[in-house]
């Protein structure tokens, strides 16, 4: 897909405190497009990595990752329109084209994308329709595009009043599987991020969101090392999106993480990074069978091959 619209980029980039790796200072920035303004980071030097936030906390849920990819990667992070310092659309935007846009300004011609939640549905998207600009996908607790959600998802398995009550920031911070709650630092994380930008708990819902054609019945169309990972803990509709994401996507590879439930990033971090880094090495270090084993799980942390495929 070609950008639909002329973007004018106003970049205003500035330096801050290094990151504590001791890498290089990281850049901030601001892409203009027609209609919103993104906000941006990037630290490091190496391959590029682009993080994309899930639909609720915006990029500093990235804040662990952000500091120790970066030893190795060049890493991008961005607040999609209405997160974070990001403003609100004023107009129907693509996010997909907003991402296009941001390659572009950044001089990234291929990334691997790492989204969680919404973030995958972006990059699963953005895959299909820019296959020559991705190298890889890490897919947290990611959705697909025409998978329906169930009414058990819609009032958080009862959690809610009801199937069509919308969620404030209090239910997001106390939701049974967007963190579990014996993950308290993870919980305290998201109360801060949530009463700092009150306004991200409804930037999901603007309106002229657009989106490529829904992933469901394309993902075979994606051809690049995929790795899936999802919270032992998350809800039933996530697991089911993860199946869907390993059955449809050929050769990738499924770990269901114990402990954790919508943010495995944000709950379980130090297992997070092991494993995404290990993924991410060129060429990639083989997985291991069970990789809740090498992080002292067991196997039932439950390492899946493709159809097919045989365990790395």
């Amino acid at each position: 897909m070609k950008l639909a619209r002329v973007a004018t980029v106003s970049v205003c980039l500035s330096l801050f405190a290094a990151l504590s790796s001791g890498a290089a200072e990281p850049a901030t920035g601001f892409l203009t497009r027609e209609t919103d303004k993104l906000y941006f980071e990037s630290a490091g030097e190496g391959p590029a990595v682009i993080l994309l936030h899930d639909g609720v906390l915006g990029r500093e849920t990235w804040d662990e990752q952000f500091g120790s990819f970066a030893k190795s990667f060049r890493v991008i992070r961005y607040d999609r329109p209405g997160y974070g310092r990001s403003a609100a659309a004023t107009g129907s935007f693509s996010n997909l084209d907003d991402l296009e846009a941001l390659y572009a300004e950044l001089g990234v011609s291929k990334a691997s994308l790492v989204g969680c939640s919404y973030g995958g549905r972006i990059a699963i998207d953005f895959a299909i329709a820019h296959p020559d600009r991705v190298t890889s996908l890490v897919l947290v607790g990611a959705v697909v595009g025409g998978f329906p959600f169930s009414d058990f998802d819609h009032s958080r398995g009862g959690y809610l009043k009801g199937i069509h009550s919308i969620p404030d920031a209090k239910d997001w911070e106390n939701d049974p599987y967007f963190v579990l709650a014996e993950n308290k630092d993870a919980r305290r994380r998201v109360k801060a991020i949530l009463s700092a930008n009150p306004e991200n708990v409804t930037a999901g819902m603007q309106p002229g969101a657009g989106l490529g054609t829904p992933a469901l019945g394309r993902l075979g169309e994606i051809k690049v090392p995929t790795l899936i990972l999802v919270g032992g803990g998350d809800i039933a509709d996530v697991h089911a999106n993860s199946g869907v994401l390993h059955v449809g996507i050929p050769g990738s590879r499924r770990v269901v993480i114990p402990g954790a439930g919508h943010l495995v990033h944000l709950e379980k971090p130090q297992e997070f990074d092991s494993l995404v880094l290990r993924f991410l090495t060129k060429p990639p270090l083989p997985l291991p069978r069970h990789a809740g084993a090498e992080l002292g799980h067991g196997p039932e942390a439950g390492l899946e091959p493709a159809i097919g495929g045989a365990p790395p």
